[in-house]
């Protein structure tokens, strides 16, 4: 299976599930278009200062907004991640102060959210032929420790770690339901 097919699965799960809800809206990143036009399937844009190009600091896979306001931000490593990429993500998220979204591929205005309080799910699969989970743990560990002094009053951090994608999206999607509260 293709990188990043599984997380695209999860991502429109996420929109049918929660498409009933007004005060819930998902925003994802395709990473590749297939001239579908799901709803906020837009490429949500992640900023420090001013919105250019020059300031962009990363591409979010998901980010769930509550009654307007960003609730839950989403980064998922399917085939894995060394340190360094779970680093980057993480700093990135850190550094931003807004991102853009759109309702869909066509709306070229979209909308600037503020960072606030949010929930950052970092999903990581560690599966045998890929990564050691005790190795992405203690990593996992690590990096809160150093960031924990520095993460901005309201954010919250959580870092799964599954043995393969389909265990791995069960665990985030269960997460984000917890967080949204929708049993």
């Amino acid at each position: 299976m293709s990188s990043g097919r599984r997380t695209r699965q999860l991502q429109e799960d996420l929109c049918d599930k929660y498409q009933g809800r007004p005060d819930v809206s998902i925003y994802w990143d395709p990473h590749k278009s297939d001239g579908t036009e799901k709803s906020g399937k837009c490429r949500p844009t992640a900023y420090y200062g001013t919105k250019c190009k020059e300031n962009r600091v990363s591409y979010i896979d998901i980010i769930i907004t509550k009654d307007n306001e960003v609730s839950i931000i989403c980064e998922i490593e399917e085939s894995g991640a060394d340190p360094k990429k779970i680093a980057g993500d993480i700093v990135s998220l850190l550094i931003a102060e807004d991102v853009s979204v759109r309702k869909n591929q066509h709306d070229m205005k979209g909308k600037q959210l503020k960072l606030n309080d949010y929930f950052f799910i970092l999903g990581v699969n560690a599966s045998e032929d890929i990564a050691d989970s005790d190795r992405l743990d203690e990593i996992g560990t690590r990096i809160l420790q150093i960031i924990q002094p520095i993460i901005r009053d309201g954010r919250k951090f959580d870092f799964i770690i599954a043995d393969n994608c389909d265990e791995l999206m069960d665990k985030v999607e269960k997460r984000i339901d917890k967080i949204l509260k929708l049993k």
